[in-house]
């Protein structure tokens, strides 16, 4: 009896402590969050930002990310995550791509996610996609898990800078040494109608296959699409996540004494780099993730998972992020811009990337045990 007493006061005390920690997180986030928003009205960029956080909470309430639902096929046979992730794309192609042929019927200043292919693009996908498991997310689950307040993710987050700083001169060393070919639109090839009703099938297909998971899934999938759409119409190209990571560890790099314009690979970067912290449209839709994010998960009150203690998870975050900015240069984008948007853009680029970074991704799960992970 007497430990029964002495335990309500020690419990209602925590309960106290923990109250107080949430309402100052809160407080704190909301905070932030204004300064962010501040920051983009006053450089135009503020319904960006308001779409990326949508985005950022949709993906953080539904765990969603192209790095765990390929982890959890390759590893356990669980095609959930695969079938969710195809009628993702599949409610993005048909909210995006019928958009974009109008725009070409129509003369408007609209562009699909469109990148060139070639073995460039397939060997930084299967970087990025060894990167993508070792470091805990793709692009856009990186930008989530960081706002949610995944401790180790900040690793990943500075892996990814250094990864996409040194992008931009790999680029150009990559394509002297293996030139590839200009985009294939499928939509300008074939026709828009029968590109889209292709894709369409393969796509239904495959979340047929995989169980067509439905409820949560198709409301995910309704908000990612939309929120494609929305940025397609907002800034000109559908959604895109790492180049956001090339202007920031650009201006990181300006900031630290670094001058893009005496670089002959950074030059035509330059007076971009020189722009607010938010002004270019992927920077903001990027903080709009991690913000939107942020906000989801303080308010919900669901805890991040505890930072790893051992070295090694927290270096295959670092060597994960490294490679997933290397790859993504490369690739034409991430699991986002190039899958995602790209194949919602009809572009044969977007099919491409698939095998080389699922190829990486399987070897990344091979070595998630050496970094005990």
């Amino acid at each position: 009896m007497a430990e029964s007493w002495q335990s309500k006061p020690t419990d209602q005390a925590a309960a106290e402590t923990a109250g107080r920690y949430r309402s100052v997180r809160i407080s704190a986030t909301v905070v932030v969050v204004l300064a962010v928003a501040v920051q983009a009205a006053l450089v135009g960029t503020l319904p960006v930002l308001a779409v990326g956080a949508v985005l950022g909470a949709a993906l953080w309430l539904w765990r969603f990310g192209f790095g765990g639902g390929w982890r959890r096929w390759q590893q356990g046979r669980d095609p959930t995550g695969i079938g969710t992730q195809a009628l993702v794309v599949l409610v993005s192609l048909i909210l995006t791509a019928p958009v974009l042929a109008l725009a070409e019927g129509q003369g408007w200043a609209l562009e699909g996610a469109w990148a060139p292919i070639g073995p460039v693009m397939l060997i930084g996908a299967f970087v990025f996609g060894i990167g993508m498991q070792l470091g805990g997310g793709c692009g856009s689950g990186v930008l989530w898990l960081v706002g949610s307040g995944d401790r180790r993710l900040l690793a990943t987050f500075a892996g990814f800078l250094l990864g996409s700083f040194w992008g931009v001169p790999g680029l150009a060393w990559w394509e002297a040494l293996l030139p590839s070919a200009p985009p294939v639109v499928l939509g300008a090839w074939i026709g828009w109608t029968p590109a889209i009703i292709a894709q369409g099938a393969i796509l239904a297909a495959i979340w047929w296959r995989c169980g067509a998971p439905g409820g949560p899934a198709w409301r995910l999938a309704g908000v990612v699409g939309l929120g494609t759409l929305a940025l397609l119409l907002l800034t000109g190209r559908p959604w895109s996540v790492t180049w956001g990571f090339v202007v920031w560890s650009g201006q990181i790099a300006s900031a630290l004494g670094w001058q893009a314009s005496a670089d002959p690979l950074w030059r035509d970067l330059a007076a971009m780099l020189a722009e607010p912290l938010l002004h270019h449209p992927i920077t903001a839709s990027d903080a709009g993730v991690i913000i939107g994010a942020a906000l989801a998960s303080t308010m919900v009150g669901r805890p991040s998972d505890p930072p790893p203690r051992h070295l090694l998870p927290w270096l295959a975050a670092l060597l994960g992020g490294i490679a997933m900015g290397y790859g993504a240069r490369l690739a034409g984008g991430c699991t986002i811009g190039a899958v995602l948007s790209g194949i919602a853009s009809t572009s044969v680029h977007g099919w491409l990337w698939l095998p080389a970074g699922w190829l990486g991704s399987q070897v990344g799960v091979w070595l998630r045990p050496a970094f005990r992970l």
